[in-house]
C-alpha cells in the first residue's frame, strides 16, 4: 500500500507540473530535474525519453512542438511520463527501486535502498567486468557512497579510486610531508604503502593504513616474518575525504599496522599492527593514537560488537582470538580452538555470531582452511565451511544471509550461506584473489587480484 501511495504521489507530481505547463506560454519549456523530483529513480528515469537530464525535450521534440501545436507535444510527453511512473509503481512493488542520489544519502539510508529484494542466499553471482592496468591491488573497500578504493602497497605507492560505473576516477599517491600535519621529525616528503582501509560509518572519511613507510628518517621497513624485538619503523595511518579524495590527517600507529577497523559510533578505531605484537587505539576526533593494547604474535582481523563495547581481534601466530573489554581497554578473554591461523572477522547484523576466516598452515594447494561460525553467546563453534585452501578476506551480505570468501590460491570466490555455512557458488575469477568488498546499493561483489586485477561480480 504505501508503495502504492509513493507511485500514486509521483504520477500526480509529474502530472500537475504538466498542467502548470500547458497554462503557461506555448513557448515556455518543461523540465522535471531529478535534483527536483527525487522519487524519479535514475533506473526509471532511463527508460524516459533519451534526451536527458531530466525531461527537457530535445531540440527535435521542441520543433515538432512547434509544427503539430504545444497541446499535442504536451499530451505525448504526459503519456510518457505516465509510463514512466507506471514503471516506478512496478519496480517499487517488486523492491526494485533505487533513488536518485543515492550516493548523498547517509549510510542507513542508503541500506534500505537496495538494487535487489532477494534474499542474498537465493541470488547467483555474475562477473560483469575485469579491469587490470596500473595497480597491484592488496585490498579494496567500498564507501557506500558510490566510490570504491584499491589498495596498491609499496608495489603502486597508491590508492587506486572507481566510480560504480568502474571509471578510473584518481589514483591518490602515498607521498606525504608528514611536517603538514605536525611530524616535524620528517621534514621531507616520504612515501607509505597503502594496505588496508576502513571507513567512517558516515562515508565521508577513508583510513589507510600503510605497510611500511619509505623516506628520510625511516630506516628499518617492515617484513611479514618479523617479531617485536626487530625494532622496525613505527607508521601511519592516512585520513582521506571521500569527496576531495585527499589526505587530511596522518596518524602514527605501531610497526607494520595491517587491518583496521572503526567503532560503530565512529569515534574509535582499532589498528593491528603486526610487528609490534600491539593494537593501536585511536581516537578520530583528535585524530591521535591514545592507548596501545598488548596482544599476541601478529594481530590482524579485527571485529567491534554492534553496541561497540566489544572488540575481537585475531592472532595469526597464536591461533586464537582476542576479546577487547573497549571501556577499560583490556583483554577480557579469548578464543581458542577456531582454526589454524585466525586471519579475518566478520561480525553477523545483530552481534550473535562470528564469522572467522581460518588460512590453515599456510601451505600452498593444501585443502585444510575454512570459515567458521562463532556463537558470542553461547561461547561455542556452530558450523564450518567446507575445506578451503586459503582464504584470505570475507564479506557479508547486506542482510546478514551470505558470505562471500576469496580463496587465494585456487584463484576463487566463494558464495557460502550464514546459517550453516553450506557452499552456495564457487567460481574462478583468476591469479591470487586477495580482498573483497560489497556495495549495497548496487548488489556488486569488488574482488581485489594480487596479480594486478579487479573483478565486479554483480549478486542479483
Amino acid at each position: 500500500m504505501l508503495h502504492s501511495s509513493l507511485a500514486l504521489a509521483t504520477t500526480l507530481g509529474l502530472v500537475s507540473v504538466l498542467l502548470v505547463a500547458a497554462l503557461t506560454a506555448p513557448g515556455e519549456q518543461v523540465a522535471v530535474s531529478q535534483r527536483e523530483d527525487r522519487s524519479v529513480s535514475p533506473r526509471v528515469t532511463a527508460t524516459a525519453t533519451p534526451s536527458a537530464p531530466g525531461l527537457r525535450p530535445a531540440a527535435s521534440d521542441r520543433a515538432t512542438a512547434a509544427a503539430d501545436g504545444w497541446p499535442a507535444a504536451l499530451g505525448r510527453q504526459l503519456a510518457e511520463l505516465i509510463a514512466v511512473a507506471d514503471d516506478a509503481l512496478r519496480g517499487l512493488l517488486a523492491g526494485n527501486a533505487e533513488t536518485a542520489d543515492a550516493d548523498d544519502q547517509p549510510a542507513e539510508t542508503r541500506k534500505r535502498n537496495r538494487g535487489s529484494s532477494r534474499p542474498a542466499d537465493k541470488r547467483r553471482l555474475r562477473l560483469v567486468r575485469t579491469i587490470s592496468g596500473g595497480m597491484a591491488p592488496k585490498s579494496i573497500v567500498s564507501d557506500q557512497r558510490g566510490r570504491v578504493y584499491a589498495m596498491n602497497m609499496m608495489y603502486g605507492h597508491s590508492i587506486t579510486v572507481f566510480d560504480r560505473h568502474y571509471k578510473r576516477v584518481k589514483d591518490i599517491t602515498d607521498t606525504i610531508d608528514l611536517s603538514r600535519y605536525g611530524y616535524r621529525d620528517y621534514p621531507e616528503p616520504v612515501q607509505g604503502a597503502p594496505a588496508e582501509a576502513a571507513v567512517s560509518p558516515d562515508g565521508r572519511k577513508i583510513y589507510v593504513s600503510n605497510y611500511s613507510m619509505y623516506g628520510r628518517g625511516f630506516k628499518h621497513p617492515g617484513f611479514d616474518l618479523c617479531k617485536a624485538s626487530d625494532r622496525i619503523d613505527q607508521s601511519f595511518v592516512y585520513e582521506i575525504g571521500t569527496r576531495s579524495l585527499r589526505k587530511t590527517a596522518a596518524i602514527e600507529v605501531g610497526e607494520v599496522p595491517k587491518y583496521l577497523a572503526i567503532s560503530p559510533n565512529g569515534r574509535t578505531m582499532l589498528v593491528g599492527n603486526w610487528c609490534s605484537w600491539d593494537i593501536s587505539v585511536v581516537d578520530l576526533r583528535q585524530r591521535r593514537e591514545v592507548a596501545r593494547i598488548p596482544a599476541g604474535v601478529a594481530p590482524r582481523g579485527i571485529a567491534f560488537s554492534p553496541n561497540g563495547r566489544t572488540a575481537y581481534v585475531t592472532l595469526v601466530g597464536e591461533d586464537r582470538i582476542l576479546v577487547i573489554d573497549m571501556r577499560s581497554r583490556r583483554v577480557e578473554r579469548d578464543i581458542r580452538g577456531v582454526g589454524e591461523r585466525p586471519r579475518h572477522l566478520v561480525m553477523s547484523p545483530g552481534g550473535r555470531f562470528l564469522y572467522i576466516t581460518s588460512e590453515g598452515k599456510d601451505k600452498p594447494h593444501r585443502e585444510d582452511g575454512s570459515i567458521i561460525k562463532y556463537d558470542t553467546r553461547r561461547q561455542q563453534v556452530v558450523a564450518r565451511s567446507k575445506p578451503l585452501v586459503e582464504p584470505r578476506t570475507t564479506v557479508i551480505s547486506d542482510d546478514g544471509r551470505a558470505l562471500y570468501v576469496v580463496d587465494y590460491y585456487p584463484g576463487t570466490i566463494v558464495k557460502l550461506a550464514t546459517d550453516d555455512l553450506s557452499e552456495l557458488q564457487d567460481r574462478y575469477l583468476g591469479f591470487h584473489p586477495i580482498g573483497v568488498t560489497y556495495d549495497v546499493a548496487s548488489d556488486k561483489i569488488w574482488v581485489a587480484g594480487y596479480g594486478g586485477q579487479v573483478w565486479v561480480l554483480k549478486d542479483r
